[in-house]
């Protein structure tokens, strides 16, 4: 007797959950439209355009691989309004940091440090010494 109980009282539960969740939907999408005009979204500060091809050209021949997520980012030299855009950044959804070839940058920066002036950024080089 009790697990028919305890299955009734869940099947009304989840009837009920169910039926207040439809009902906050009243069928729409939660913007409205007056005489066919369709509200502009709001921009989101945190969306980044990417780019999905077979990498940068090097002599007219693509470098990277097929189907590829790329984006451009813009560096500046910190506290100056003197800054480089750089496109086909690979996005690497795994990794962290950025890793950018010395070549691709045409800036001085410097190196940064953080209060007690150690140095907050690395340039290391990689195995394919790049």
């Amino acid at each position: 007797m009790r697990i028919v109980l305890w299955r009734d009282a869940c099947a009304v539960g989840a009837t009920a959950f169910l039926a207040m969740s439809l009902a906050a939907c009243s069928g729409g999408n939660g913007s409205s439209t007056s005489g066919g005009i369709t509200p502009t979204p709001t921009p989101v500060n945190n969306v980044e355009p990417i780019l999905v091809d077979s990498g940068p050209l090097v002599n007219g021949q693509p470098v990277g691989f097929n189907d590829t997520l790329y984006t451009t980012v813009t560096i500046c030299v910190p506290g100056t309004a003197t800054c480089q855009s750089i496109d086909h950044v690979l996005l690497d959804t795994g990794s962290t940091g950025l890793r950018i070839v010395s070549s691709a940058i045409a800036l001085t920066l410097p190196y940064t440090t953080d209060a007690n002036h150690n140095t907050t950024s690395n340039c290391i080089q990689y195995a394919d010494t790049t």
